[in-house]
């Protein structure tokens, strides 16, 4: 048990330390382990979140993060990893979208900041270099959005 303890404690460190120092370059599914590396530390970062608050604001940073490396990868051409990003990018606003109707009690709030970050993130797509992935995705984003506002009303009209 303290040899897991131990690892566990390692591995956190390492994590933590490669995200901090990679935070001012952005780490792209293109560098191989350093990529795999990051999102490992990704993972386990996600781990240490226990409110659902936490959660939501940690799976909207994460949806950030895969906006920013599409972003590059748009400007590199590296159009192999569109898709791949997108998924992820989708799977982390999902996960916040969870997390917020785990907390019924902040379901709205949580829902509305959702709704305020997607909107960031259209704005942010409309400026790719490369219009059909930012189309794409900002037609997937556009929805979204229009989802979370139905229920945010029906949650509103529900008090």
């Amino acid at each position: 048990m303290k040899k897991l303890i131990a690892v566990l404690i390692f591995l956190i460190t390492i994590s933590s330390v490669f995200a901090q120092s990679t935070s001012q370059n952005i780490v792209l599914p293109t560098d191989g382990w350093r990529y795999n590396l990051k999102r490992f530390g990704e993972d386990i970062g996600g781990l240490f979140r226990f409110r659902a608050e936490a959660k939501v604001e940690y799976n909207l940073q994460l949806a950030q993060n895969r906006l920013n490396e599409l972003e590059a990868l748009s400007e590199t051409n590296k159009a192999v990893y569109h898709e791949f990003l997108m998924n992820k990018y989708e799977k982390h606003i999902n996960n916040a979208e969870a997390n917020a109707q785990q907390s019924r009690m902040q379901e709205i709030q949580l829902m509305a900041q959702i709704q305020e970050r997607l909107q960031e993130h259209t704005q942010q797509l409309t400026q790719l270099k490369d219009g059909v992935v930012g189309e794409e995705l900002q037609d997937k984003i556009q929805s979204r959005i229009a989802e979370i506002m139905v229920k945010r009303s029906r949650l509103q009209g529900s008090e």
